[in-house]
């Protein structure tokens, strides 16, 4: 019998509030290029992480989610310290949701993903290596966007 391939990591299945034995322990996650979505507040609060990689790695090359990520939920990242370098650039991935990656202090993209139609309200806010005007995005579009797109 095969294994299945873990293709989502659920809503809040992480979320400090609700789990506070992981906060402290959890350095790095590992998401394998079978995950497809992150759910809402998946990792919220979680400040021990640092590191997200779409490899099993010990060392060295950290902060790129697989590219084959169709979504990442509202809060998934927020108040985390995770080193995110590269957002997911494929045809499916097209929003990136409210307070993603609010106060994770640890993002540092430099360019958004080819595809993308809507960014949420403060999804990078509190991101001290993010400006999203950087991209032609501001928060008045941003927000006229969440009524038109």
């Amino acid at each position: 019998m095969e294994n299945p391939k873990l293709t989502t990591i659920c809503d809040k299945a992480f979320l400090t509030n609700i789990v506070n034995a992981y906060n402290g322990r959890i350095k790095g996650i590992y998401l394998p290029e079978s995950v497809t979505y992150i759910g809402q507040q998946a990792f919220e609060g979680l400040r021990s992480l640092e590191h997200v990689s779409d490899k099993y790695v010990v060392t060295g090359e950290v902060g790129y989610l697989n590219n084959n990520l169709e979504y990442i939920g509202l809060r998934a990242f927020k108040n985390t310290n995770a080193i995110i370098k590269k957002l997911p650039d494929n045809e499916k991935f097209t929003r990136i949701e409210s307070q993603a990656f609010n106060e994770c202090t640890g993002i540092e993209i430099t360019e958004l993903p080819s595809n993308i139609e809507f960014i949420g309200y403060s999804a990078f806010n509190g991101a001290p290596y993010v400006n999203i005007s950087k991209f032609g995005w501001t928060d008045d579009l941003v927000t006229s966007k969440l009524h038109t797109i």
